[in-house]
């Protein structure tokens, strides 16, 4: 420690005197956990924020869930309808090719008809 500063410790302090030393170092130390306070505040503040978001998202998700349910349900139907369309198909394919077949027969018949009228 620097000279002055031992001189000044050996003086004889008050108790006044020390009760204004401690007094002030409990206003510095009480400003500083005030700006600690102010900082908490402000996190605070921000984690409040941050929950209102979440609580939106996850508001967003349940919806989200319920579409995807309902869409799985319209999408049965729909792959349903699609089967029955395409069985459909299939059997008008079937019958065109019998159709196609008879017409076959009845232009050849017809073919002899008029080969054997001419």
């Amino acid at each position: 420690m620097p000279k002055k500063q031992e001189k000044k410790i050996k003086k004889d302090i008050s108790v006044g005197d020390l009760a204004r030393l401690m007094q002030g170092e409990f206003i510095s130390v009480n400003k500083r956990f005030d700006a600690v306070d102010k900082r908490f505040d402000a996190v605070d503040k921000r984690f409040d924020a941050v929950d209102k978001r979440f609580v939106g998202v996850e508001t967003r998700l349940s919806n989200l869930e319920s579409d995807v349910a309902e869409m799985k349900r319209n999408s049965g139907e729909l792959f349903a309808k699609i089967d029955d369309l395409i069985a459909m198909f299939r059997d008008t394919r079937q019958e065109q090719i019998l159709m196609a077949e008879q017409i076959r027969r009845l232009e050849e018949r017809i073919a002899r008809l008029e080969q054997k009228n001419a």
